[in-house]
């Protein structure tokens, strides 16, 4: 189906020097994009998405004998911990996992669904470790530590959830969008100029 569009000047012609780059067609770089912005401003569409290949995963006949992926890293022999429970786990709030601090960077979208991993950046108290590209400083008030720390981008990292102990803080949104940024920065996305 064809459908007409109208938008500014500019961005027409960013778009076609990106697809342009991407080596794919108007259609196809606009149709991703628009697919993109939907998926971002409507989570319940991505945290669907996310249950129905969850679903699945599950229909899939396992080893014999074999366990879940995730039981290999499991405290306690496997049995879950409370980290398991879906309303429990959100973007910005910071958990101990095991002795390592780390806050959540995962969209929430994906944290409400039936995944069994979580993305986060684990924290240090080295803080040394500011002064680094893809580091922000957290204070003690502002992360629920005993102490400062400093959330290190550069080691953006996917755990199982049931490494998850205890939820000791979360993080205020404008601190949390810097390590959304930094994060980016690693990833090597571009900076997106605010209009």
């Amino acid at each position: 189906m064809k459908i007409a569009i109208s938008i500014p000047l500019q961005d027409f012609q960013a778009a076609e020097r990106l697809a342009s780059r991407s080596r794919k067609s108007r259609s196809e770089l606009i149709s991703d994009a628009v697919r993109e912005y939907v998926a971002r401003h409507a989570p319940e569409e991505v945290t669907y998405a996310m249950d129905r290949f969850c679903d699945e995963l599950d229909a899939t006949p396992a080893a014999p004998n074999a366990d879940p992926e995730w039981l290999a890293f499991a405290p306690n022999n496997g049995e879950p911990s409370l980290a398991t429970e879906r309303a429990w786990i959100s973007q910005g709030q910071v958990w101990w996992a095991g002795h390592r601090a780390l806050v959540i960077v995962q969209c929430d979208a994906i944290n409400r669904s039936r995944s069994e991993t979580v993305v986060c950046v684990p924290l240090t108290r080295n803080l040394k470790w500011a002064e680094a590209p893809g580091s922000i400083t957290l204070s003690a008030r502002m992360s629920g530590l005993p102490i400062d720390s400093v959330a290190k981008a550069s080691q953006i990292a996917t755990l199982p959830r049931c490494l998850l102990t205890k939820s000791v803080g979360e993080i205020p949104r404008a601190k949390l969008n810097l390590i959304l940024a930094e994060v980016d920065t690693v990833l090597g996305k571009p900076a997106v100029k605010e209009r």
